[in-house]
């Protein structure tokens, strides 16, 4: 049995991102890289924080975690540390419905054979 799957084209770089940004606008290439160092810094310092980050017409991120069952016990103990029971921690995306809309609108399928 074989099953379609999304194949990555490539990676899209912050470089590429500001060398698009200047074609598209009259900022400058130090104003460009500047605003997204700010914007990086900004979305991480909220996501540590707890937030949530919403990106109209993109989604949404948040932090996710796996994480062990805590015994109501476990929980009164004395000294109780909820850290011990994270298993591991991760970033959610939540896709916004009309990028969804678009992408199954946009979708085409070809085989590429395995190598």
């Amino acid at each position: 049995y074989y099953r379609p799957r999304a194949i990555k084209t490539d990676d899209y770089t912050a470089e590429q991102l500001e060398q698009d940004i200047n074609d598209a606008t009259s900022l400058s290439d130090v104003d460009i890289h500047s605003a997204l160092f700010a914007i990086n810094k900004q979305l991480r310092k909220e996501l540590l924080a707890g937030r949530t980050i919403v990106l109209d017409g993109i989604g949404r991120i948040s932090i996710g975690m796996d994480t062990m069952s805590i015994t109501e016990e476990e929980r009164n103990a004395e000294g109780f540390n909820p850290s011990r029971y994270i298993k591991s921690l991760h970033l959610n995306f939540r896709p916004c419905v009309s990028i969804l809309k678009e992408l199954r609108e946009l979708k085409t399928l070809k085989y590429i054979p395995e190598k």
